[in-house]
């Protein structure tokens, strides 16, 4: 969860959310993390944020739209840096979809 702007922000997955990130990016999202050593490429931040981004000060039942989502992104990396972006999409896709790092 984070602050910008006066909102609050968090991401959440799930498997049809990740789906839609990886249609949009082209790539395996956990293959990419692995890839680049946890370091996503810009575009796939995007991706991240414009699909799995909820506005809860809005309404915490609902995504923001994917427009708004790499607005909110690309504010937030200005504000809390890059590798913060990479490290919250991480930390949530734990949270919310542990499974895809699991080995056995």
């Amino acid at each position: 969860m984070f602050e910008l702007d006066g909102k609050t922000y968090r991401l959440h997955y799930t498997i049809d959310r990740l789906k839609m990130i990886e249609a949009r990016t082209g790539k395996s999202v956990v293959g990419e993390f692995v890839q680049s050593n946890g370091a996503l490429p810009f575009a796939s931040v995007e991706a991240h944020f414009s699909y799995a981004l909820i506005c809860d000060s809005d309404n915490p039942d609902v995504y923001v739209s994917p427009k708004t989502g790499i607005e909110i992104a690309d504010k937030y990396m200005e504000q809390y840096g890059y590798m913060a972006a990479c490290d919250l999409i991480a930390t949530q896709l734990q949270a919310d979809l542990g499974f895809l790092f699991r080995r056995s």
